[in-house]
């Protein structure tokens, strides 16, 4: 059965018909869409790797981040077996003290002036203590900034995987239309 009046629309948009400047439109480069679709893929898979390797820095980031914050931990539990053995030698001294013989205002000068040199020791501890909990709170919110630009990163990253699907079955459609399409032309151009 043969069309050989009028045109013959197909998927692709082209008409075919009895003409032949009406056919010549077949001619045009089809893998040209296709060559900027792979670049647009490889360029995308170009800046996903950059992002990938930004991530594993951030990782490595936040791992120091938390061996020093374990360090920190460390030390703040060495300061706190310090304090029990000055607190111990404190008590010591202070048992000693009651053994020897003394009057009541040498006990209580010297009582006075351990009480001085402790509260010394304590406040001088206590501005330690604050400045490892400012030091930790620190590093505390440094490390939450750091997981949530990582987030950040994984979800541009999911994004970027959702829009490179999207592209290759794009570019699987286009390029099936077009196996069809070369499929079709010459039963086309045979029914004419």
């Amino acid at each position: 059965m043969s069309k050989s009046q009028g045109n013959v629309p197909n998927r692709l948009g082209l008409n075919y018909g009895a003409k032949a400047s009406k056919a010549s439109k077949v001619n045009e480069n089809p893998t040209l869409p296709a060559q900027k679709m792979q670049d647009k893929i490889k360029e995308l898979e170009r800046r996903f790797e950059e992002q990938f390797s930004q991530s594993e820095k951030m990782q490595d980031n936040i791992e120091g981040l938390e061996r020093r914050l374990e360090e920190q931990f460390n030390q703040s539990e060495k300061m706190q077996d310090q304090i029990k053995v000055l607190e111990r030698h404190l008590e010591e001294r202070c048992n000693q003290n009651e053994s020897i013989e003394k009057t009541r205002d040498q006990k209580s000068e010297y009582c006075n002036s351990q009480t001085k040199k402790l509260g010394e020791t304590v406040k001088k501890l206590a501005t330690l203590a604050l400045q490892l909990k400012n030091r930790i709170d620190e590093d505390s919110q440094r490390q939450n900034r750091e997981r949530e630009a990582q987030d950040k990163i994984q979800d541009v990253q999911s994004a970027m995987q959702k829009i490179l699907a999207t592209i290759m079955e794009q570019q699987h459609k286009h390029i099936s239309d077009m196996i069809e399409f070369q499929i079709q032309l010459p039963a086309s151009i045979r029914g004419e």
